[in-house]
């Protein structure tokens, strides 16, 4: 699945990612149009549960179908719903009595669908789901792992604690309380440190850590691979404390470097062992309103955030364009409720791009007054023009295809 343009060799795959941090939040009433010749499907029910906290999380098969990995608060349970086309082809109950913090999924190499509920990794191979140990540890200290969209092979991506891989302890200040009253305390720490990992023959692991020298904390943001296996990195440089800030920078890691053939050139150091080689790497910063789509010869291809309420979008890009999900102001925003869901597309080439007006698919609810939306939102490209978009409502989770 590669476009080459001979102008500037951009490689596109299919990939979703999820941004928080530092979104365009700016909305006006001067919209651009939605994008020309999208057409939506009927709306489809996922699955029929009160929502409150539910997750959400999207995975293309080739053929084109989907899977919505789901996880219900209320049943405490988390789901493998499969769809096509035409509605909802299987449903199959993955775990009960699990209430995790996150799930996610992936295919594998041979076509099999991998699940992560929190630490725990399973795969459905003949027709049950099996739990397997190939999560990397690094020192078996990995935080919130999960996996890299749309990469050809198993890729992981997680954060560890800065002492596993001997970052340079710093101080950060915090206030306790406020006015003259107030308490100044130093805080010790080695930070965080994100880090891309994969696992090989011989039980072999790559890990490649990124930034670990610094001072400064780096979270993964949001990270898609090619289809030559090469991974693209969006990550966090932070320092937390009074006097706290977050930074995007981006690094590629070649798939010869996860692979164990060679290092690229952010590589700085290598650290071999019996079990593990442990790479670490360095990127640049792309600025605060900006989403990397890919890169050329001239380093990464950067286009604009849409406006997005609470800073919060998903991106899906696929062997035709780039497409997201926003979500606009709720229709009663009094209570909160009704936010719209919608569907935009990336338009125009090369440094003119920018992002079409929002195509409403449905109207986002909690069925828990101390629920919210905002992780059972989905959007995936199957790379056969079309794209599925999933949201919750205070009686379930629903979903729609959006050809374009």
């Amino acid at each position: 699945m590669i476009v080459r343009r001979s102008a500037a060799k951009l490689i596109l795959t299919c990939f979703t990612a999820v941004f928080v941090a530092g979104c365009a939040t700016k909305q006006t009433s001067l919209e651009a149009a939605p994008a020309p010749n999208v057409r939506m499907g009927n709306t489809i029910e996922l699955l029929r549960v009160e929502t409150a906290r539910d997750k959400v999380r999207l995975v293309a098969e080739p053929d084109g179908n989907v899977h919505a990995i789901i996880s219900t608060t209320k049943l405490n349970q988390v789901f493998d719903v499969l769809v096509g086309p035409e509605g909802v082809i299987e449903k199959r109950l993955i775990r009960s009595n699990v209430s995790p913090w996150q799930v996610d999924g992936a295919l594998d190499s041979d076509g099999q669908l991998n699940v992560l509920i929190d630490n725990l990794h399973l795969v459905y191979r003949d027709r049950e789901w099996r739990e397997v140990s190939t999560i990397p540890a690094l020192n078996e200290g990995n935080r919130y792992p999960r996996f890299v969209p749309g990469a050809p092979r198993l890729t992981w991506l997680f954060q560890i604690d800065g002492s596993k891989v001997e970052a340079p302890h710093r101080m950060e200040v915090f206030f306790l309380g406020g006015g003259p009253a107030a308490i100044i305390f130093p805080w010790f720490t080695t930070g965080s440190r994100a880090v891309v990992a994969r696992n090989l023959k011989n039980n072999q692991q790559t890990m490649v850590v990124v930034e670990p020298t610094g001072n400064e904390d780096t979270a993964p943001e949001y990270a898609f691979s090619d289809p030559y296996g090469n991974v693209h990195l969006i990550y966090s440089r932070s320092r937390a404390g009074m006097l706290g800030y977050s930074l995007l920078h981006y690094v590629k890691i070649n798939n010869d470097l996860l692979e164990g053939v060679s290092l690229n050139s952010s590589a700085k150091t290598e650290e071999k062992s019996e079990s593990k080689r442990i790479v670490a790497v360095a990127g640049e910063p792309i600025g605060q309103d900006m989403l990397v789509i890919g890169e050329t010869a001239n380093g990464p291809v950067k286009v604009p955030k849409p406006a997005c309420l609470f800073g919060k979008c998903l991106f899906s890009g696929a062997i035709d364009g780039y497409y997201a999900l926003t979500v606009g102001k709720p229709h009663d925003p009094w209570f909160g409720n009704d936010f719209p869901v919608e569907f935009r597309s990336l338009l125009g080439q090369g440094v003119y791009r920018e992002w079409s007006g929002p195509l409403e698919v449905g109207l986002a609810n909690s069925g828990s007054s101390l629920g919210f939306i905002w992780d059972a939102l989905g959007i995936v490209t199957s790379g056969k023009n079309r794209s599925f978009l999933v949201w919750p409502t205070t009686q379930g989770l629903y979903g729609r295809w959006v050809e374009h």
